[in-house]
């Protein structure tokens, strides 16, 4: 007998946990041959059907997820009718929830298996896909009992290499029953992996030279003692991967911290789901409870931040459209998150999944949304359909601006004009809509331009070219000014530093850093504002090389520009 396992990504850089799974178990079980056929929602529905029907299977098995839902609808009825004896397995968060809705609307359809689906499946191969039930729903396995779903043919082909995210998992579960997620109504116990197990898959990762390993384990450090041991091992071992974990802020301490201190740069990554700072909307979703005396926002988690800078990069996140939390209530939660200068922002829309608290509870919250997926909600008793549709415009700018990390000085010299950060934003959305722009723009001379534009009917904007002038050259790639943050000056003090770097760089010179000179990018900054050079303490004579390092980075070599002139005469 033939099976094949289909995998449908939203991305070609994702790979499907779940998927692998069954396949080394099928394989484990020595009874069937196995496919894979690993595509993205980006394939046609008729080029992923030719894949499979070239399998010539048996036995066809397909994960649903909110992102390939609705190919897998196109996709079923064509299956049976190119493969009519072919038996259909689903499973998946999408049809965990709403079985008897997918076997009304597709009655070919052989099994259905519902949540964490390992010993279904297991079940299904014991008997030769012959069973009495068309839904099945077992209790899960032991998380120790699943086999590991890499193995060095994986690493090598196509399915898992250095171009995709690798997923993994430590713990099975979550001690926390937030209404707006799935976790919330599994009746699996919170379990831990064998940390001997874990430690053993983490060197198979690090020595296949992965990019990035992202743990889905709902809330990473829920066990201080099992986090903590992985962390340190990962540290331990070295290696170019990067994992990726998500964690509860509350739960890090002194010795935690003190540990990750010492993790190579771009060793670790760590994911924060703040979603709201409303303590009312807090309480609703089982975020916190009554009896909790805790800040929505740990008072620590800015110091943990400040104290990662340059070791882990922290993403926060916040949900728009959850109960309680107003127009003027996502504004507080948007400022309050912003404050904490994370890495990265991403304030998404709630997503109303079927089969959660919160999909039972929306009649009472008067809550519309999406009737098919990805579900994200429409309105509700406390915001509209105008309001959520202009934060989600915000968040576009936000990511732009933001997130790219190339407007850096800029923002935050804007911002510090207005009395809040949302404030900027909400402004700035008002004039990028008055233009027709659009709000997921990445061209920085595109940008840059608007932002001078926006400010235009300020009278000082030496202050903001000068912020815009320091982005370009140490926030980006390019390698010289364009036209509307050049002048004469500067022009003329960047053929001087020209000069003297070329004849420094070909007498050998070890006046300067070799990085200076050899730089492909070695782009000359002084500040032509006296508001700048005092909001950044430069004095009037300093300047500022940027340059990429040794280690690849642009960094900014102060120095004076009378000891420029001064290398440049005495080489002469």
């Amino acid at each position: 007998m033939r099976i094949t396992l289909t995998a449908i990504n939203s991305k070609y850089i994702h790979t499907a946990l779940s998927i692998l799974y069954l396949k080394r178990m099928t394989e484990l079980s020595g009874r069937y041959e196995v496919d894979l056929v690993d595509v993205t929602i980006n394939n046609s529905s008729y080029d992923i059907l030719t894949e499979i029907y070239d399998c010539q299977p048996d036995v066809i098995a397909i994960s649903v997820y909110i992102w390939n839902s609705t190919l897998v609808h196109e996709l079923l009825a064509d299956i049976n009718a190119v493969l009519p004896y072919a038996k259909i397995v689903l499973g998946g968060p999408e049809v965990s929830y709403n079985a008897s809705d997918w076997l009304t609307k597709f009655p070919f359809i052989d099994f259905i298996v519902t949540g964490s689906g390992e010993k279904s499946w297991r079940l299904l191969l014991d008997n030769g896909f012959v069973y009495k039930n068309q839904i099945i729903s077992e209790p899960n396995i032991s998380i120790n009992a699943l086999p590991f779903p890499y193995c060095e043919k994986l690493t090598a082909d196509s399915v898992v290499n250095r171009n995709r995210i690798v997923y993994y998992e430590s713990s099975r579960g979550c001690p926390y029953k937030c209404s707006f997620c799935l976790s919330s109504r599994e009746e699996a116990r919170l379990e831990y992996r064998s940390l001997d197990l874990v430690k053993k898959e983490l060197n198979f990762f690090v020595k296949s030279r992965l990019p990035l390993v992202k743990f889905v384990d709902r809330t990473f450090n829920s066990s201080r003692k099992h986090a903590h041991a992985i962390w340190k091992h990962i540290i331990d071992i070295s290696g170019e991967t990067c994992f990726h974990f998500e964690i509860n802020p509350y739960l890090l301490n002194e010795d935690d911290l003190n540990l990750l201190k010492h993790a190579r740069k771009g060793m670790i990554q760590f994911e924060i789901g703040i979603q709201s700072t409303n303590r009312e909307t807090l309480i609703e979703i089982n975020r916190l409870n009554n009896k909790q005396n805790i800040e929505p926002i740990p008072p620590k988690l800015k110091s943990v931040i400040d104290q990662l800078e340059g070791i882990i990069p922290i993403h926060v996140d916040l949900v728009f459209g959850l109960p309680f939390e107003g127009y003027e209530q996502a504004q507080k939660s948007f400022n309050d998150v912003y404050r904490l200068q994370a890495n990265h922002f991403q304030a998404g829309m709630l997503k109303v999944l079927p089969g959660t608290v919160m999909q039972e509870n929306s009649g009472h919250y008067e809550m519309v949304h999406q009737r098919t997926p990805p579900y994200r909600i429409l309105k509700n008793r406390w915001i509209s359909l105008d309001q959520l549709s202009r934060l989600r415009n915000l968040e576009r700018l936000v990511n732009s601006l933001y997130n790219s990390h190339q407007f850096e000085k800029t923002l935050d010299y804007l911002i510090g004009l207005y009395e809040t950060p949302f404030d900027f934003f909400d402004s700035l959305l008002d004039f990028w809509a008055s233009q027709e722009l659009d709000f997921w723009m990445k061209n920085w001379y595109k940008i840059a331009q608007l932002l001078v534009q926006f400010f235009d009917e300020r009278e000082e904007p030496e202050c903001l070219l000068d912020c815009l002038r320091w982005d370009l050259c140490f926030s980006t790639a390019i390698k010289s000014y364009p036209g509307f943050l050049d002048d004469e000056k500067i022009r003329a003090e960047n053929k001087v530093w020209t000069a003297c770097k070329k004849m420094l760089k070909n007498k050998n010179s070890k006046q300067l850093p070799e990085y200076l000179l050899l730089s492909h990018k070695s782009l000359f900054f002084r500040p032509q504002s006296e508001q700048f050079r005092l909001a950044n303490s430069v004095d009037e004579d300093e300047c500022f090389i940027a340059a990429t390092n040794d280690e690849g980075e642009v960094v900014a070599y102060r120095i004076k520009h009378v000891q420029i002139m001064t290398l440049l005469e005495s080489n002469n």
